[in-house]
């Protein structure tokens, strides 16, 4: 005789079914996942990503598989829940001016932005792309230190983040 879920398993269920066929899709459809795979553990078997999930799920936090890995595939190894604060910083930017963070200004100077708390914050303007990138680079490594201070309950994310930032080597 099966078991008879309580609601808030019913509702864990369901979260892990949609980020399932969610992740599937996006690695199908979306052009910004593009050479993106999933783990054969994962893609043969729903129940299998489904356990994972349920035993790292993190309230309202989000699958992430840029962080641990090189961004590019899915799997127990590669992927961890984090913040949505922490997922906007290690989403794809695509920017005309080929830098992660950097913009036009209008007259030839260029802008490093980045998003904090979910707000795109301006940091300076600049008068190459490189510098304004440099200075990105900084700001990022200073966000990512304060976060994993700040999530220095959670080991894992923690650490993973102070890694990030020094990836970033300024």
């Amino acid at each position: 005789m099966k078991k008879k879920l309580t609601k808030e398993e019913k509702v864990l269920n369901r979260k892990a079914n949609a980020a399932y066929d969610n992740c599937k899709y996006r690695v199908k459809h979306a052009l910004t996942y593009k050479g993106t795979t999933i783990c054969d553990k994962w893609l043969s078997s729903r129940s299998e990503f489904t356990e994972w999930y349920k035993k790292h799920c993190n309230g309202d936090w989000q699958i992430d598989k840029d962080i641990l890995g090189n961004g590019k595939h899915y799997s127990p190894e590669t992927c961890l829940f984090v913040p949505p604060e922490v997922n906007m910083l290690f989403r794809d930017s695509h920017s005309e001016t080929g830098y992660k963070g950097v913009y036009p200004a209008g007259n030839g100077e260029f802008y490093a932005r980045i998003r904090i708390n979910g707000k795109l914050v301006t940091i300076d303007r600049y008068p190459t792309r490189e510098e304004a990138h440099k200075q990105y680079l900084i700001k990022r490594a200073v966000v990512l230190h304060e976060l994993s201070v700040k999530y220095s309950y959670s080991p894992a994310l923690s650490q993973a983040l102070k890694d990030a930032a020094n990836k970033l080597g300024v």
